[in-house]
């Protein structure tokens, strides 16, 4: 690659599963650790002319989300929650080969509600196709 660029790094992936609503997934990459250049890649799984869409985002808005979530401190162990009809989230952020993943059912677990303004601000990145994608 120019510029001595390494390979696509994913810094974080966000999805969104739901029983009765489209599939939602933004992923932020970037090419290495001193990147400057950064992308939101998103799927939403609705219908076949959907599909995938990428969004530029600078490297400080970038920088900004991932600081945001690393500054926040969260109980490992989440408040227990279970159904069948509803909403599953995922969220993995990763450094490297290191990685940390989220994942609950229906709202956002009250121990790790401090990541829930950081979601939003990146489900609102990826612009008006994603508007019906919530964060609760």
């Amino acid at each position: 690659m120019a510029g001595g660029e390494s390979t696509l790094e994913e810094a974080l992936r966000f999805e969104v599963d739901s029983s009765f609503d489209p599939r939602f997934i933004a992923r932020l990459v970037h090419f290495g650790a001193e990147s400057e250049r950064y992308y939101l890649r998103c799927t939403l799984d609705r219908y076949a002319d959907d599909g995938s869409w990428e969004i530029p985002v600078s490297r400080d808005v970038a920088l900004e989300l991932l600081s945001d979530l690393a500054a926040i401190s969260l109980a490992p162990v989440p408040e227990y929650a279970m159904g069948l009809d509803g909403t599953t989230y995922r969220l993995a952020i990763g450094r490297g080969w290191n990685e940390i993943v989220l994942r609950w059912w229906g709202r956002v677990p009250s121990q790790w509600q401090p990541i829930v303004p950081v979601l939003r601000r990146l489900v609102g990145l990826a612009g008006p196709r994603a508007a019906d994608v919530q964060v609760e």
